[in-house]
């Protein structure tokens, strides 16, 4: 949606994506639809290239993607992973040939220590709060961390704690009313996605 909010040509804004070869990333091309609602929008769908989870390099999918002359490219992974496609599309010379955005972990430390100046002019998703933002739910995860974490040098209290306590609220609620509506004993997975969707006004704090 905000690629359509913001482009100012009257041609369509071309779109695609390159993601993680999981289900995570696999579910933009199936399930939920993502080509037909950017049809749906207004926007065109070039396509998508997926990369292994532990991605050491992603030269075939940036040049195959490149090729289609997307005006962005998405990023569906992990900040690792972001930064490689990004510092491969640098040395394929394709980087500032099109605006690049990514998933939420590109807004962390870590990863902007791992990318370093390929990052600069990207767009990175943030649905999730900030450990430097304030109110309830997030001086709850913090004191959490401190408690379970906070002695750990492996262990950050970054956007991807606070993305993973969020998963973990709405999570929770699904469950909740899950079981209330087909009971513990009949609780699948498809039945919590479903119940996913029924979550209204839930005060994430």
């Amino acid at each position: 949606d905000w690629i359509r909010e913001n482009w100012k040509e009257t041609r369509k804004p071309k779109v695609g994506v390159i993601a993680l070869d999981i289900s995570w990333g696999r579910i933009l091309d199936r399930g939920y639809g993502a080509p037909e609602y950017a049809e749906k929008i207004g926007i065109d769908w070039v396509g998508i290239e997926f990369v292994h989870f532990t991605v050491t390099e992603a030269t075939v999918q940036v040049i195959r993607m490149a090729a289609k002359n997307p005006d962005f490219i998405w990023v569906q992974h992990l900040n690792e992973g972001i930064a490689t496609v990004l510092k491969d599309a640098k040395r394929l010379g394709v980087l500032k040939k099109m605006k690049w955005m990514w998933h939420p972990g590109g807004i962390t430390e870590s990863f902007l220590t791992l990318a370093g100046g390929v990052a600069e002019g990207g767009y990175a998703a943030a649905p999730f709060p900030l450990p430097q933002d304030t109110g309830s739910k997030i001086d709850e995860a913090r004191r959490a961390f401190l408690k379970y974490r906070g002695k750990s040098q492996h262990h950050l209290f970054d956007g991807y704690y606070m993305e993973a306590w969020a998963c973990a609220e709405v999570a929770i609620q699904a469950i909740k009313i899950a079981i209330r509506d087909y009971g513990y004993d009949n609780l699948t997975g498809p039945n919590i996605l479903e119940s996913v969707f029924k979550i209204k006004d839930y005060d994430m704090g």
